[in-house]
């Protein structure tokens, strides 16, 4: 599995590259990047894996995103909409707190489970 362990760099919009499979916890937290574009391979959003991105505005999680863990984008407080494309089942406890910037989510009717 091709995973991104973490992130040093001052990019203002990253692209995440098409073979990561995986984003692990914590590996973008604290960035100050303004967008992120997620992979068609992405897998697994892990636990605090974009925590206290204040400057992420807006987000497309894509179709390919089995699950998204704990807390993946809490305080967060720029985030303004999130957009979960996909068959995506279950989404972790916490997801999106302290994200007091959000107004719009957009979830599958497959979600069966949030924060459990």
């Amino acid at each position: 599995m091709n995973k991104v362990y973490g992130y040093v760099g001052t990019d203002t919009n990253l692209r995440v590259p098409n073979y990561i499979s995986s984003i692990d916890g914590f590996a973008f937290q604290n960035c100050t990047f303004n967008s992120v574009e997620l992979p068609n391979t992405l897998k697994y959003i892990r636990d605090a894996a974009f925590y206290n991105c204040n400057n992420l505005k807006y987000i497309i999680i894509p179709s390919s995103v089995q699950y998204i863990d704990e807390h993946a984008f809490g305080q967060c407080t720029s985030l303004s909409q999130c957009v979960i494309l996909g068959d995506i089942s279950s989404i972790g406890v916490a997801t999106f707190s302290k994200c007091n910037s959000l107004t719009g989510i957009s979830l599958p009717e497959t979600v069966s489970r949030i924060g459990e």
